[in-house]
């Protein structure tokens, strides 16, 4: 009998280490407090997170959350066609169909996923890179290889052929001589709002969704005006809440967006992005979230409900040895933060800013003693913080 129980300790014992192998794959946690560290992802449900941390389990609250995301696994581009969405997501991939406005598009890494017309802005190739703003349209505008365009209403949509309903009838055209797919502008894209959670994917897709839950094998969600997928956790590169402790800025429409050159060109703020559309970056460290911006840049947010502080860093992007400009942190009319002399070469410290009772907040970023020249700045993680109770 005592042999018996040892052989089903032992058993279980095994068990319980095959089921946390299963889970060992390692992403990094982030929390409201802005703190990151590793771990070993094992569920999340509706309400927590389940981690393992040193090869003890914990279970954290859903609220505390800030993303997960996978610090091995590897960004691999795929497809020939990138979808972009209103709102900034986009898909790789390939189109299967157009059928009662709605777009079929096939994913790599999600598989087909079913969109509201409404909701889909461009179709670009793969490599392209595309501005905050693409125009809008009163029809669907195809651009062509060749430098034509054609324009009219889309009745097909596929990986071989677009067909327009142009006012002399239908115009097919092979999907290969098309360089690009500006979507007319349709009526409310609120759906995107719908989301709770933004996946990034490994082919570079980035998607919001709702209804999420994760085990180590499998990540189930919805997309808004769509049914429920399920799709392997490893096609997953990370997983942000986006209606947890932190708002980030770069996600929120501004309700002000100027800039005033010294000279004659602007550069517009871009977010996620520095003003030449590239990454953001310090050092060897690349941010997701951020906004590019060149003095005299002036933007202003309403403040959510329920978020009662501010939290940023700053710095100017790159090398711009002639770079200099005055930083300012307003809410309402009240300056709550300024630097001058703000020069290339180094990361402000964290800021946190109470913004307890107020209604807006702006961030200025000023000339400096060279008018313009070489001022930019990349707000870098700029976000709302939520009360923590």
């Amino acid at each position: 009998m005592a042999l018996n129980m040892r052989v089903i300790a032992g058993l279980l014992v095994m068990v319980m280490t095959a089921g946390l192998a299963k889970a060992d794959d390692r992403w990094v946690l982030r929390q409201g407090d802005f703190s990151s560290r590793d771990v070993s992802l094992i569920q999340i449900t509706a309400d927590s997170v389940r981690v393992i941390e040193n090869q003890i389990e914990a279970r954290l609250p859903i609220a505390q959350v800030v993303s997960l995301s996978r610090g091995a696994a590897k960004l691999e581009p795929a497809g020939n066609w990138c979808l972009w969405l209103i709102g900034g997501d986009r898909l790789p991939g390939e189109p299967v169909s157009w059928q009662d406005e709605k777009l079929h598009w096939k994913s790599p890494s999600l598989g087909e996923i079913v969109l509201p017309v409404r909701r889909v802005r461009g179709m670009l190739p793969i490599k392209a890179e595309v501005a905050d703003e693409l125009p809008t349209h009163p029809e669907d505008l195809a651009l062509l290889a060749n430098g034509d365009r054609a324009a009219g209403v889309i009745t097909r949509l596929d990986s071989a052929f677009i067909t327009l309903q142009v006012a002399g009838g239908p115009v097919e055209i092979p999907l290969a001589s098309v360089r690009s797919i500006e979507f007319a502008t349709l009526g409310d894209a609120s759906g995107a709002s719908e989301a709770t959670f933004q996946i990034r994917t490994t082919d570079g897709g980035q998607l919001g969704v709702s209804k999420l839950s994760l085990n180590s094998t499998s990540v189930s969600f919805m997309v808004p005006d769509g049914p429920q997928k399920i799709v392997e956790t490893r096609s997953v590169l990370s997983i942000e809440q986006l209606r947890g402790p932190v708002r980030w800025l770069s996600s929120l429409k501004p309700i002000e967006n100027t800039t005033v050159p010294w000279f004659n060109t602007p550069f517009h703020a871009r977010m996620n992005h520095n003003t030449s559309g590239g990454a953001i970056l310090f050092g060897d460290r690349t941010f997701s979230h951020g906004i590019g911006v060149h003095s005299k840049s002036r933007l202003t947010w309403g403040i959510p409900d329920g978020m009662t502080s501010f939290r940023t860093q700053y710095a100017i992007d790159g090398d711009r040895p002639l770079a200099d400009v005055t930083v300012r942190i307003l809410a309402g009319a009240r300056v709550l933060y300024e630097a001058a002399t703000v020069r290339a070469g180094k990361l402000s410290e964290p800021i946190r800013l109470d913004l307890t009772g107020e209604k807006t907040l702006t961030l200025e970023v000023d000339y400096g003693d060279g008018m313009d020249v070489q001022d930019h700045l990349n707000w870098i993680e700029p976000a709302f913080i939520r009360n923590a109770d």
